[in-house]
């Protein structure tokens, strides 16, 4: 209800900047709901990805693929 106030007073004032925030907030809304309602992050996933980047950073040594899919997935 607040959210929906502020979001049509601030979109009167046309502020470029703020109207792309406001853009970027409403694409997201979904997921911030599910998120709080859940009580969950994305931090093992953030996590995981860091990991295989590593990996992937380190490939330039093996040899061929296969080798590099076994270490990506152990």
């Amino acid at each position: 209800m607040h959210y929906k106030l502020w979001k049509e007073h601030t979109l009167k004032r046309s502020i470029p900047a703020i109207n792309r925030g406001i853009q970027t907030f409403d694409n997201y809304l979904k997921g911030i709901f599910n998120a709080l309602q859940t009580n969950t992050s994305s931090v093992k996933h953030e996590n995981m990805n860091g990991k295989i980047q590593a990996v992937i950073t380190n490939a330039r040594g093996f040899i061929n693929f296969d080798r590099f899919s076994i270490n990506t997935l152990f």
